[in-house]
């Protein structure tokens, strides 16, 4: 639990350093890069919640804004950088689009409370019950990686 504190803390520092170079510079990337952070670090405090108080709302939390969230939008600030500006936005609906559908998934797909219970210093693999949430799971992460 203290780790994931500590990652919390260390995102938030970093996403209020690109919050405030996209308020003195307005650059997409920079945008995306601070809402992957401040993504970062609500995952991480939903992950200590999830383990300080076995609470199945703060491991969704966790697992939309952490394991879901960040490598994409961090891939999208990485394509506003180099990618021409209507090739981004397509990119980043379609991206939108897969967010939306797998947070929903996230929120409403059985959880084993067993595995729950026992969450502390694992990932959470296993604490969701396999289903198609996993394959955009694994398609936004891909994305993410090599963008």
């Amino acid at each position: 639990m203290a780790y994931a504190l500590l990652v919390a803390l260390i995102s938030l520092l970093f996403a209020l350093q690109t919050g405030r170079d996209f308020a003195e510079r307005r650059r997409p990337y920079q945008a995306f890069w601070t809402t992957a952070l401040a993504a970062s670090a609500v995952g991480s405090l939903g992950y200590a919640a999830a383990v300080l108080w076995v609470s199945e709302l703060a491991f969704r939390l966790y697992y939309i804004f952490g394991a879901l969230w960040v490598a994409p939008v961090m891939g999208l600030g990485s394509v506003y950088l180099v990618a021409p500006r209507k090739t981004a936005h397509w990119i980043a609906g379609l991206t939108a689009l897969g967010l939306v559908i797998g947070s929903g998934m996230l929120l409403v797909s059985p959880i084993d409370h067993q595995a729950l219970a026992n969450l502390a210093g694992s990932s959470g693999q296993g604490v969701y019950l396999r289903g198609a949430w996993l394959a955009v799971m694994i398609l936004l992460n891909v994305f993410g990686a090599a963008a």
